[in-house]
Formats: C-alpha cells, sequence, structure tokens
C-alpha cells in the first residue's frame, strides 16, 4: 500500500469515528450526533460556513434499545443578519447501528419562532 494512500484511510477512518459523535450509543453521543447533523445540514443548504449556538442541554430520550434509537428534543440559535437572531426549535431521530461506528438521522423535524 503506498503511503498516500494508507495516509487517507486512516484519515477517513479518523473523521468516521469522530463525525456525528462518539462511537458509544449514550445520550450525550445521540444529542451530538443531531447538532452535528442539522449544522451540516444547514451548511450545505446555505453554502457558506455558519455559527449555530445549540441549547445546553436537550432532552435526550431512549425509545428502542434494540436499534440503539433516541429522540433529541432541543433548539438552536442562528443569526439572521444584522441585529437579529433567530431560534429554531426541533426533534431530531437517530439510531446508533450496531454495524457502523456512525450515527443515521431517521427523522428531524424543525419548527422557527
Amino acid at each position: 500500500m503506498r503511503p498516500i494512500r494508507l495516509t487517507s484511510a486512516l484519515l477517513l477512518v479518523a473523521l468516521g469515528a469522530t463525525a456525528c459523535g462518539g462511537v458509544e450509543p449514550t445520550p450525550e453521543n445521540a444529542a451530538a450526533g443531531c447538532e452535528d447533523h442539522i449544522e451540516r445540514a444547514m451548511e450545505r443548504d446555505l453554502e457558506t460556513r455558519i455559527d449555530l449556538e445549540f441549547d445546553a442541554s436537550p432532552e435526550v430520550t431512549l425509545t428502542s434499545a434494540e436499534w440503539s434509537e433516541y429522540e433529541v428534543v432541543g433548539g438552536y440559535e442562528m443569526e439572521s443578519g444584522p441585529g437579529g437572531a433567530g431560534h429554531t426549535d426541533y426533534t431530531c431521530v437517530i439510531i446508533k447501528p450496531r454495524s457502523t461506528s456512525g450515527w443515521t438521522v431517521v427523522d428531524l423535524r424543525t419548527t422557527e419562532e
């Protein structure tokens, strides 16, 4: 294996281990996975880097132990132009499949205030 390919492979493994929260199926990692998903989706839609400030303590509920499925309810603030900020509430359903090291968001609903 060439060194460049090995380096690329190691980077992919490192990114997979850190993306969308930690590897273990915990409420904290589920919340981090939802926040990461929301931030990446917003950046993709707006085609720019954005800063979101998420609520300090989202409500996290284990909804299925068999699938390591969590429901995360929280909110975030995002600047909406000069002098203004908008608050958005979200409900995110996220699972941690046993066969992978990452998290998967299966449902996301948002409500702007």
